[in-house]
């Protein structure tokens, strides 16, 4: 798995100026008519929250190679092996449901990648977006607020050399061509404020409490979920390990 992010290592060759985002280092160099709006982004209008003050989560994208066949996305395509797979993760409104809630939806495109088309005129992926782009599946339901921190280090030694263990953790950067120049994504960590499928018999003081997800600290909800909220919460975090961990090839 890699993030499409600026410091990632990339899966292509070359560097041809045709993936239409800002992200122009990215993994995704060799693809065109990709937008920016798809991309890993702090803070994403495509990214409901319930957190008051706090209008959007985060959405995370990813990219990665199938090692076999009978593999699916996390949107149920079947996937070949070989095929190059964006996988995008962000909070919605499940209307399938009464009352509506949010919930963690991923949407998916599969690509094939072509060497002589990363390096020229760019592989285009315009007919596969509307996979991407569109509304997914909800995988994760009754989500409040998603947040994403990247796991960041200067070292090229970082999986051989742990006693020498630098890692700082940042939002997903708006610019990471200049924030995370000399860096390298090796971790993520991930957050979630969750609430119960089913109300409860009494009604939660919702009002009064408060939720720490990751490092937005001392959190509340919205008047307006707090208002009508009879359900549990809780927080889930995790801290993934990703291939840039690996020493220098």
């Amino acid at each position: 798995m890699v993030l499409t992010t600026a410091t990632s290592k990339t899966t292509t060759t070359g560097t041809p100026p045709v993936t239409t985002t800002t992200w122009a280092g990215s993994n995704l160099n060799g693809l065109k008519n990709v937008p920016a709006s798809v991309l890993s982004a702090n803070g994403s209008t495509a990214s409901a929250s319930n957190i008051k003050g706090i209008a959007n989560s985060d959405q995370l994208t990813i990219q990665y190679q199938a090692y076999q066949n009978d593999m699916f996305t996390c949107d149920g395509q079947r996937i070949n092996k070989n095929d190059y797979v964006l996988e995008r993760y962000f909070v919605r409104t499940d209307t399938t449901i009464e009352p509506n809630q949010n919930g963690l939806a991923c949407a998916s495109m599969i690509y094939t990648y072509n060497a002589s088309l990363a390096v020229g005129a760019g592989i285009d992926v315009s007919a596969k977006l509307p996979k991407l782009t569109g509304n997914g599946i909800i995988v994760i339901p009754n989500v409040d607020y998603f947040r994403v921190l990247l796991g960041t280090t200067a070292q090229n030694n970082f999986a051989t050399d742990p006693a020498s263990l630098s890692i700082v953790y940042q939002p997903i950067p708006a610019d990471p061509v200049t924030t995370l120049a000399g860096q390298r994504i090796v971790s993520l960590q991930v957050g979630l404020l969750t609430h119960s499928d089913t109300v409860t018999a009494s009604k939660q003081a919702n009002t009064s409490l408060r939720f720490d997800i990751l490092d937005k600290r001392d959190q509340e909800l919205k008047d307006t979920v707090a208002a009508g909220g009879k359900y549990l919460r809780d927080v889930y975090e995790t801290t993934i390990l990703i291939r840039n961990a690996r020493g220098k090839p």
